[in-house]
């Protein structure tokens, strides 16, 4: 369980509350301007009597926002009458806030947990990663490393940080993760020395390798040959 999201989540009820309950309540904390902007996505309001639907900021045309529709528009109107004008109707149902992650309409911490992974894709490898008994510290490295997030001179040439983003130790190619940790002439004699001790040469990485695919198979390939063979 993500422990950031699921706060996020948690967050997100104050701010259902302060909108659906009488008296309303105030939040605690500061809400970020994330956790905001996800829930004035996820809801929608049914104008009854328009009196507390705001008329700029709240998503009651067909869950559209005045803000949104009209930018421009809504650019030049002050904050204070933007965060006070009410929608005035004369219908005699009462508003209603509704949240768009429910069949109910209404918010529970758990739908809001599920929609903030909405759009995200999985890391491959990192499910995995995370089961593997080494170090929090060595974990987390490799994490990075699978994201590309380590600083390297390909890393730092890319965003213009660095001039030259070849490899000093081998001045062959771009210091990319792969070719530090696996593709480098170097790194390639340290994984042979090492595997040839404890008799993995089988898991010795191929030029054709990236980190996360190596890494996946060399995997599996372990827990294949570890299991002892029912004869």
């Amino acid at each position: 369980m993500d422990l950031k999201i699921l706060g996020r989540a948690l967050r997100l009820r104050w701010l259902w509350l302060s909108r659906t309950s009488e008296p309303r309540p105030t939040p605690p904390v500061r809400v970020d301007p994330i956790s905001q902007s996800f829930f004035n996505a996820s809801i929608k309001c049914e104008v009854g009597d328009g009196n507390s639907t705001l008329f700029w900021s709240d998503p009651w045309l067909e869950g559209s926002c005045l803000s949104v529709l009209v930018p421009d528009l809504a650019d030049i109107v002050s904050n204070r009458c933007r965060n006070r004008r009410l929608v005035a109707s004369a219908l005699p149902d009462h508003d209603r806030v509704i949240w768009k992650w429910c069949p109910s309409g209404l918010y529970s911490c758990s739908s809001a947990y599920q929609a903030l992974f909405v759009g995200q894709s999985a890391l491959l490898g990192a499910k995995e990663l995370w089961k593997v008994k080494a170090p929090n510290e060595f974990r987390f490295f490799f994490w990075l490393a699978i994201q590309g997030r380590c600083w390297t001179s390909e890393r730092l040439l890319r965003h213009g940080l660095q001039s030259n983003g070849s490899y000093a130790f081998c001045c062959q190619h771009l210091k990319t993760i792969d070719h530090l940790l696996l593709l480098c002439v170097f790194s390639k004699e340290v994984w042979f020395t090492c595997l040839s001790r404890s008799g993995w040469q089988l898991l010795l990485p191929s030029p054709s390798d990236n980190l996360t695919g190596w890494r996946l198979r060399s995997w599996k390939l372990v827990a294949k040959l570890s299991t002892p063979s029912v004869s």
